[in-house]
């Protein structure tokens, strides 16, 4: 662009600052993105190890046999097996000579052999006749009783013998002295639980035969006073009550002093835990007390309470049917 009266050198110079600058684009900046917050994932809560109550197994002794009572461990279980590898009929030669110690070897094998058919062949069915059928039915049937029981009779022998070992434990003077102490304390600890059982019984019979309670107390009511016997019956849910109590209450010294019988030294759970239940059931008590004093006190109660009454003239009073006990309309406790 030429701008008049301006040389050709000056619009040279100017000729950058005659150009119309090119508009400047607003370029929008990029939002940033919310950082995303990572929270620590949390530490997981420690799981609580189950606790292993540690049992301390009884011992069982074991038995070890010496090494210089080698023939001696040899013979004894030559002796305790060596009817094992035998045949049945072995065996039940040496049962018989067994039971007839007077007899050789020869008339061994002859009643092995003419009661039993052991030690000959079994003869041809079709040969013989029905009698002799039947006789060789019956030896047979001889022939596996005398098996059993000579077997039977070795067995029981067999465990009979054992080996002589030696516990080391045994000559131990420590260990000895573990043992006892574990005695005395299952001793004790049976001992215990014998007593608690025989209490537990004591203080059921005790208590069951608690019917009712005989409390003397005196009722203030106004200004006037009353002694009274306050009777408190005790059903069999109060008296399952006055047993868990004493299960869990321990008597002091001077508890025990006050029923213990000091001639005989015995105990009175009755009147122990005719306390125990006067403790128990005190608010109650005091109510049936008052209840009772009320009753005496019937009609002074009523005239003063008519003389009291915010009935007015024209008042017209209502009948409500409900239960009523004198005892809540009554300022108890005041």
């Amino acid at each position: 662009m030429a701008v008049a009266g301006l040389t050709e050198l000056e619009q040279e110079f100017y000729r950058d600052l005659l150009v119309e600058p090119t508009p400047e684009v607003a370029v929008e900046e990029p939002t940033p993105e919310p950082e995303t917050v990572v929270e620590p994932e949390p530490e997981p809560t420690p799981v609580a190890e189950p606790v292993v109550e540690t049992v301390v197994p009884e011992y069982s002794g074991k038995k070890y046999i010496p090494l210089e009572n080698e023939k001696e461990v040899y013979e004894t279980l030559s002796k305790k097996y060596r009817y094992e590898n035998m045949k049945p009929e072995e065996k039940a030669l040496a049962f018989i000579a067994k039971e007839n110690p007077g007899l050789d070897e020869d008339e061994i094998l002859f009643i092995a052999s003419s009661e039993y058919g052991i030690g000959i062949e079994k003869p041809d069915l079709d040969d013989l006749t029905d009698e002799q059928v039947v006789a060789l039915r019956k030896q047979d049937i001889a022939r596996k009783q005398m098996l059993n029981k000579a077997d039977s009779y070795f067995n029981e022998e067999a465990s009979k013998i054992t080996l002589n070992g030696i516990d080391p434990l045994e000559d131990n003077e420590d260990f000895k002295s573990f043992r006892q102490q574990r005695a005395e304390q299952e001793r004790i600890k049976l001992e215990q639980q014998r007593n608690y059982e025989n209490t537990i019984k004591e203080v059921t019979n005790a208590v069951k035969s608690i019917s009712e309670l005989k409390v003397p107390a005196e009722i203030d009511i106004d200004d006037r006073k009353f002694a009274v016997d306050v009777t408190f019956k005790m059903d069999a849910e109060k008296q399952q009550k006055v047993i868990d109590y004493s299960k869990r209450y321990s008597p002091s010294d001077d508890e025990v002093k006050q029923f213990t019988d000091a001639t005989t030294g015995k105990f009175d759970w009755k009147g122990y835990h005719s306390e125990l239940a006067n403790r128990l059931f005190y608010k109650e008590i005091a109510k049936a007390g008052l209840r009772q004093g009320l009753s005496q006190d019937r009609e002074h109660f009523i005239e003063k309470e008519l003389k009291n009454s915010t009935l007015r003239n024209n008042d017209v009073s209502q009948t409500v049917q409900k239960d009523f006990d004198i005892v809540d309309v009554w300022p108890f406790g005041r």
